[in-house]
């Protein structure tokens, strides 16, 4: 006999304490089954149905010795939301429950926020995914899934999603409109390139960088009128490879009044992004580094191969600084609510699709970008990982396994507080070639000291005058080379 999928509506019974007794009874409501291991079960519970226009809450209390349910609806305008706040607070639930309907619930949830920040109320606020409440098709008005969310939140039958604090919230606002702006200048280049292309100009074809110091000057130049053999004689030649015959070619293009009013706009367009895009930066890395936690992280994720300053700044406010580490027991949560981890869909003993879900988008990107940057990193264990890979997953989903390695690795540093250090780089030979030549300066400097450089093992005198420091620079890094190919092809050095 088949069995279908249902859902299960719990009513207590109160004793005469008006508490809820030990008796249950299930009542079957069709679609999927709710994960019930991760809210804790209450006795008074809001759910609130949000929509762009209106907000339909419903109140069922068991606190009492019978069970009272009452059904408000607000509309979602600024004073109305006031109007919800008063009525929340006068009857003090245990629990709030609301869908995470896009941008809408921002405002109800930050509104609600403001008395538990204050210690004027001492409910909690659970924000869940709409596929884990959803109620049954047919069936479906908006008092109906307001009582569906608040029945629940009574039964614990809820898995409330990580929500940052308010801090963080507000500065995903400048961190996204960085990311859109950074698409637009991308966009205005595209489209200036194409017009001085269609113009008869070929800035790519002589400047290695359309967008370099002389492409920029030699555009400025053309757009105010100036001649291409003008304008060649006030760019910096020897910083370029082609020759002077051949930029003044490419320079040599015919504007007509349309089109040098378009190119004017969009060269207006790019200087005016750049400049938002940088005070951007300048207001994150003021709000985000003031904090020592984030400064931390900050710190951890740019000694890593593939981060940079603005991947790290706007991974820290996506996740919510250190918070994260608290709201994720392990890193195998904290990838799956990235969305860079596969998906399971088994039936049957059978696997089937293991497409991923999706996520937080913007990490998703922060996090493919680092991937592609830091597999391409050679000498490193993400350019190892990438390259065996590659050859069974192609590179699009090798790269998204980079990020999901790249997560977990994250997660780990952050937690146990621990810089990344790389294992396939001698970090001491690094040191060594980079500060040498300093190290011999200064013991020549202050000591007044010549210097005898010998082989450890022979015992053999390299130089013996302080004042030869590139000579024993240049000995010593011989050594120390020599030295790493004897330890990479497993030779041993013998001693004297």
């Amino acid at each position: 006999m088949g069995c279908k999928e249902f859902r299960f509506f719990v009513s207590y019974f109160t004793d005469s304490s008006g508490s809820p007794s030990s008796k249950i009874v299930f009542i079957f409501r069709g679609v999927t089954v709710l994960p019930f291991q991760q809210g804790q079960k209450c006795t008074s519970c809001i759910g609130i149905d949000v929509h762009q226009k209106i907000l339909v809450c419903h109140l069922r209390d068991l606190r009492g010795s019978s069970i009272f349910d009452e059904c408000r609806e607000f509309r979602s305008f600024e004073g109305d939301l006031d109007a919800l706040h008063d009525w929340v607070l006068e009857r003090n639930p245990e629990l709030i429950l609301m869908e995470s309907t896009g941008c809408y619930y921002q405002s109800v949830y930050d509104i609600l926020e403001e008395p538990v920040l204050d210690n004027k109320a001492e409910f909690k606020i659970a924000v869940v995914n709409p596929r884990h409440v959803k109620g049954m098709q047919g069936k479906k008005t908006d008092e109906s899934d307001a009582s569906w969310l608040a029945q629940v939140g009574i039964m614990g039958g809820y898995t409330p999603s990580y929500i940052p604090n308010l801090k963080y919230r507000n500065l995903r606002a400048v961190s996204r409109d960085l990311v859109k702006l950074t698409q637009l200048l991308q966009s205005l280049k595209n489209r200036e390139s194409k017009n001085f292309n269609l113009a008869g100009f070929r800035f790519n074809v002589v400047f290695s960088d359309a967008f370099g110091e002389n492409a920029r000057k030699a555009k400025a130049l053309i757009l105010t009128g100036v001649k291409p053999e003008d304008v060649v004689e006030q760019l910096q030649l020897n910083r370029l490879k082609s020759s002077k015959e051949d930029i003044v070619a490419a320079l040599s293009g015919t504007l007509t009044p349309e089109m040098t009013f378009v190119l004017k706009s969009i060269h207006e367009q790019i200087i005016e992004t750049e400049n938002k895009i940088k005070a951007h930066i300048g207001f994150l890395k003021e709000k985000v580094l003031e904090d020592e936690s984030d400064k931390r992280i900050f710190n951890i994720l740019t000694d890593m191969p593939g981060w940079g300053e603005i991947t790290a700044l706007q991974f820290i406010v996506e996740v919510g600084g250190a918070e994260f580490v608290e709201a994720f027991s392990n890193c195998h949560k904290f990838a799956s609510w990235l969305g860079v981890c596969p998906g399971n869909n088994e039936s049957a003993g059978k696997r089937k699709s293991g497409r991923c879900r999706k996520g937080n988008a913007f990490l998703r990107r922060i996090l493919c970008e680092v991937a592609q940057s830091a597999a391409h990193a050679k000498n490193t264990t993400f350019y190892g990982k990438y390259q065996s890979l590659v050859i069974r997953l192609k590179a699009k989903k090798s790269i998204f396994a980079i990020a999901h390695f790249i997560a977990k690795l994250v997660y780990h540093l952050v937690k146990n507080n621990e810089e990344y250090v790389e294992q396939n780089v001698d970090y001491r030979s690094k040191s060594c070639e980079k500060n040498a030549r300093r190290w011999l300066n200064d013991i020549s400097r202050y000591t007044g000291l010549d210097i005898v450089a010998s082989d450890k093992y022979t015992g053999d005198v390299i130089i013996s005058k302080a004042d030869a420091k590139v000579g024993v620079v240049q000995s010593l890094m011989g050594i120390i080379n020599e030295r790493k190919i004897n330890r990479r092809n497993g030779t041993p050095t013998q001693s004297p």
